[in-house]
């Protein structure tokens, strides 16, 4: 079973909730040729995810340690994008590559993994490409190099009566993983792990009692479906 389906809407937006779990010690993941959901083709042998997609979301809490013929791979040779499953190494691999994982997952396949976050609108997900100016003579223009990303979420919420409580539950907990829905029906959904900056509620205003909630990243958001 894929991530478990939520009754709703497109641009609904689901909260992960399920208890870290180990992947075991060498979860296999395949060559996928693509990013999930995109259209642009990779040399084989280049992108890869973990097969089993109940075990997409990887825990960014905890370590993941990626392995090709059972030896750990330098970090410095791949991205990983926690919230899909996905590696990204930076050359196409070479010979007969066998790829693995180790480290933990977030369940996402009942009803106790995912609680829907309901009477939500309007969520949006930015990301920023930092750069640090150079102190170089004879340029016309100032030099740039390529820094850190910086991401940010946010949903305007109305009504306190979904039945979560995020104020009280930025008291329990530093972060939390969101699945920000593009389309409830074919689970296309961006993956966000990071901190609440702020839950408020205003005075109710033609019947509504609305706020909206920000938050920030703290690994790189990622695009799922299934």
């Amino acid at each position: 079973m894929a991530m478990e389906t939520i009754s709703g809407r497109d641009g609904d937006i689901a909260w992960l909730v399920g208890t870290s779990t180990p992947v075991g010690a060498s979860e296999a993941c395949a060559d996928i040729g693509k990013l999930p959901g995109g259209k642009r083709s990779y040399p084989v042998k280049q992108i890869y995810q973990v097969t089993d997609v109940t075990k997409h979301v990887l825990d960014p809490g905890l370590p993941v340690v990626v392995s090709n013929g059972g030896v750990p791979v330098k970090r410095t040779d791949y991205k990983l994008l926690h919230l899909n499953g996905c590696i990204l190494f930076r050359q196409p691999l070479t010979g007969t590559p066998v790829i693995t994982v180790a480290g933990n997952y977030i369940p996402a396949t009942t009803g106790t993994d995912v609680i829907p976050v309901e009477h939500v609108n309007d969520w949006s997900l930015g990301l920023t490409a930092n750069e640090i100016d150079l102190d170089e003579y004879a340029t016309d223009i100032i030099p740039a190099a390529p820094g850190k990303f910086q991401g940010t979420f946010q949903f305007m919420r109305h009504s306190a009566g979904s039945g979560i409580d995020l104020l009280s539950e930025m008291l329990l907990q530093k972060t939390f993983i969101f699945s920000l829905y593009e389309e409830v029906q074919t689970k296309r959904r961006w993956n966000v792990y990071g901190r609440l900056g702020g839950a408020p509620m205003a005075a109710p205003s033609a019947g509504a009692v609305s706020g909206t909630v920000t938050g920030r990243c703290l690994v790189m958001p990622a695009f799922d479906l299934g």
